[in-house]
């Protein structure tokens, strides 16, 4: 049996603060993405993805030390709480095993 792997990202959107986007992804093991489409204008747009979590899929759950077990979270509870009012995360996730199942 194979396992499934995917990819996971976000459109780009614009965030209230940018800090605390960035320790928001961090503590989920999330990767920010930079909007970089114009070189000569700096982007207020930043997206994401789920590179760093097992199998590229969007994370349920994280580590918590101090209770040393794993608890579920809510990731577009948590995600809409930074958006600035108007916008709008697409969140985008496919994948395969082995080429056969492809969702």
């Amino acid at each position: 049996m194979a396992d499934w792997s995917g990819t996971a990202r976000s459109n780009y959107f614009e965030v209230k603060d940018l800090a605390a986007f960035k320790t928001w992804l961090e503590s989920h093991s999330l990767s920010l993405l930079e909007d970089d489409a114009d070189p000569c204008k700096p982007s207020t747009k930043v997206g994401f993805t789920a590179a760093n979590t097992d199998h590229g899929a969007w994370p349920s759950s994280i580590w918590n030390e101090e209770s040393d077990e794993y608890e579920e979270f809510d990731l577009v509870s948590e995600l809409w709480q930074h958006l600035v009012e108007g916008q709008v995360a697409v969140l985008m996730e496919d994948g395969a095993e082995k080429y056969r199942y492809v969702t």
